[in-house]
């Protein structure tokens, strides 16, 4: 029981750390030197329905995003540790104007055909959540090769202390991971649709063995390096985590920039 405590603690204590975002559940690639906004959907889909919302969003959904011309879409689902049935996806924004323009199902496919797709998945989900999320740069790290999981923590930061979270996120939590089995790291922000004050952190994994690795690397990390492993005291009234996939035949990953392209 001791040691089950202790593993729990520290990853309570990097829950404070931990897209999705978002993510979040927000696993986000950080592929951007400055802030990118994001415009993030976070849907539950209804129990025994998922290979129908997923063959819906591959077959209707992402050809009518490329056909409005859409380049970047990323999809991650809940992997065995999390709310059953969740799906992120995220999307560029450039700027609020795109939000007063049609949407891409409404320039794709007119308006009768966008409100019959907006039908058909309404059949397939019990909720959907959508909201703007803001990346953080100088807390994100690029993920070596490619992505494939990631643990995702939602913290919730009490209001007034978020310059307090981040600067503790930034000197010590994530100076700590540098130090595990993680790939790579994403952190960003919610702005309009839901709480400012939530922060995403994603890390990212190969694989489930090399997840299980972390908690004690972290740990031995914030000891040797003489860190603070918990947020300070109140700055974090909730913490939420789960662990995602990445689905690549669900996603639309920008090509690399070549040196002609730059």
């Amino acid at each position: 029981m001791p040691r089950h405590r202790s593993i729990t603690k520290l990853f309570l204590a990097f829950g404070a750390l931990l897209i999705a975002v978002a993510i979040t559940p927000f696993c986000l690639a950080q592929n951007q030197p400055v802030p990118q906004t994001y415009l993030v959907s976070a849907v539950k889909v209804k129990p025994g329905m998922m290979d129908q919302f997923r063959e819906l969003l591959k077959n209707e959904t992402l050809p009518a995003f490329k056909k409005a011309g859409g380049k970047e879409w990323h999809t991650w689902v809940v992997q065995t540790l999390g709310e059953s049935g969740e799906v992120w996806t995220f999307r560029p924004v450039a700027s609020m104007k795109e939000l007063d323009e049609p949407s891409f199902l409404t320039r794709a496919l007119g308006e009768a055909g966008a409100r019959a797709l907006v039908a058909k998945r309404a059949q397939l989900i019990v909720s959907a959540r959508t909201f703007l999320a803001t990346t953080v740069p100088d807390m994100s790290v690029q993920p070596k090769g490619e992505m494939k999981l990631c643990i995702g923590v939602i913290n919730t930061v009490t209001p007034g202390r978020l310059p307090e979270f981040m600067k503790w996120l930034k000197e010590n939590a994530l100076v700590a991971n540098a130090k595990t089995s993680s790939k790579g790291v994403a952190t960003f922000v919610q702005a309009l649709g839901g709480n400012p004050n939530t922060v995403h952190v994603a890390v990212y994994f190969d694989n489930f063995d090399e997840m299980g690795k972390f908690a004690q690397a972290y740990g031995k990390a914030i000891a040797d390096l003489k860190l603070q492993g918990n947020a300070p005291i109140g700055a974090v009234s909730n913490v939420e985590f789960g662990v995602y996939r990445f689905i690549a035949e669900l996603s639309i990953t920008p090509a690399p920039a070549t040196a002609a392209s730059k």
